[in-house]
């Protein structure tokens, strides 16, 4: 996954639990905007909102998902969960990268 500074974002192999997609996950790109919340939300601390999933059918806005946040501005980690978020066994952990 690649979060731009302008508020787009692009993502390989995400997302992964979607029972009507079409195609191998692995080969899975989507891409959309992506918002920081404010703190008031009882959501997602980074909401995605895809507008294009390729082996999926999806308008504008309309598949949501996101990140929860961990770590420093130094050593940054976003954190997500395919089913119960209580079942941590379902955690996925992306950090970042430097750019190229």
């Amino acid at each position: 996954m690649t979060l731009r500074g302008d508020g787009s974002f692009t993502t390989v192999a995400w997302p992964a639990g979607l029972d009507e997609a079409t195609g191998p996950v692995d080969r899975r790109r989507g891409s959309g905007r992506w918002e920081l919340s404010d703190g008031s939300r009882s959501d997602f601390d980074v909401a995605l909102s895809f507008y294009e999933i390729n082996d999926y059918e999806v308008g504008p806005g309309s598949y949501g998902s996101g990140f929860d946040i961990s770590g420093t501005r130094e050593d940054l980690r976003l954190h997500a969960w395919v089913g119960d978020p209580d079942d941590c066994a379902n955690m996925s952990t992306f950090s970042s990268e430097p750019p190229p």
